[in-house]
């Protein structure tokens, strides 16, 4: 990986010879939802009571309300889902995204701002096969731009991503 800075020539690479881990790794989201079925798939087979569900969606969420529950019953949340089924879990992860329904209805407190800017993603298709394994990046002062490999056996794609 080469990273460098548009207003002068400080620069700093990374090369995988040298180093004895992996610094990081880019993986298409289609691929960790794939390798994740595939693993709750193979755990559902050996626990018949995990329940996967798929294109339900969660309208709403019935929080416990310790003060109103008798001391003898574990508290429950209960998710409404768009199908019209509910569930009740005694743990919810809420992984649902910057929009998350489960903060808002936790109404859980954080703070954000808006960096006013914007970005463009594609991918590019070069017209010779490379070796595929550097990712470039620059700092410029409207922003970075980087040119990331995808995956080895398109030796002729490229991601290129940049603010705008």
């Amino acid at each position: 990986m080469q990273v460098w800075e548009a207003c002068s020539d400080a620069m700093i690479s990374f090369d995988k010879n040298a180093m004895t881990e992996d610094l990081a790794y880019i993986v298409e989201n289609d691929v960790i939802l794939t390798g994740i079925t595939r693993r709750l798939e193979a755990f559902q087979q050996d626990n018949p009571s995990l329940q996967v569900m798929h294109g339900a969606k969660v309208e709403r969420y019935e929080l416990p309300q310790p003060h109103l529950r008798d001391d003898f019953q574990k508290p429950l949340t209960v998710l409404h889902l768009d199908n019209g089924k509910s569930i009740k879990a005694r743990l919810v992860i809420g992984a649902d995204g910057m929009n998350s329904l489960l903060r808002k209805t936790m109404q859980v407190k954080y703070v954000e701002w808006d960096y006013n800017q914007m970005a463009v993603v594609a991918t590019l298709s070069f017209s010779e096969a490379t070796e595929n394994n550097v990712a470039w990046q620059r700092f410029t002062p409207t922003g970075p731009i980087a040119l990331l490999p995808v995956c080895l056996s398109f030796a002729i794609s490229r991601c290129l991503c940049f603010d705008i």
